[in-house]
């Protein structure tokens, strides 16, 4: 048994111990085999699931508007280079899409927010690095150098 907490930032708070605890019993850990366990509201975790149907059903719907919009590239013309064509930030406290042009980039707070989650997935990389590190730490320690590096640029 682990010691089990939150991740940083999460959008879930109660008693992670037990949840953790609670996924660490399910023998086969799918996402399938989990909302079934939970399914039970006796289980540590029932009340981290949409259990209305008709709500369930337009969180997903939302979900799948995010992966549709995610799904979408553009490619510049004078170049033969793939980028999303749509980039979330908040605007007006208000989470919402803007087109990935130069002219939407160089707003400042927008391109505070796009740095700052490019940091945070930097972070997260070098991170998961340093846990298997073990494993190939030669290439491991070469990632970490050049995600140092990224890191800095775009500072």
């Amino acid at each position: 048994m682990g010691v089990y907490k939150w991740k940083e930032g999460s959008w879930v708070s109660g008693d992670a111990q037990k949840v953790g605890e609670w996924i660490e019993g399910i023998q086969v850990k799918t996402p399938e085999n989990i909302v079934n366990e939970a399914e039970d509201e006796k289980s540590p975790g029932h009340k981290y699931f949409t259990w209305d149907d008709y709500k369930a059903a337009h969180y997903w719907r939302l979900q799948e508007a995010r992966l549709l919009i995610n799904s979408i590239v553009t490619v510049a013309e004078d170049e033969d280079v793939e980028m999303p064509a749509y980039e979330s930030v908040i605007i007006n406290e208000k989470r919402q899409y803007v087109p990935t042009t130069i002219e939407s980039l160089t707003e400042q707070d927008i391109w505070n927010q796009i740095s700052g989650e490019a940091q945070s997935t930097i972070k997260s990389l070098r991170h998961k690095l340093k846990i298997y590190s073990h494993i190939r730490k030669e290439q491991s320690e070469k990632a970490q150098q050049y995600l140092q590096m990224a890191s800095e640029a775009i500072k």
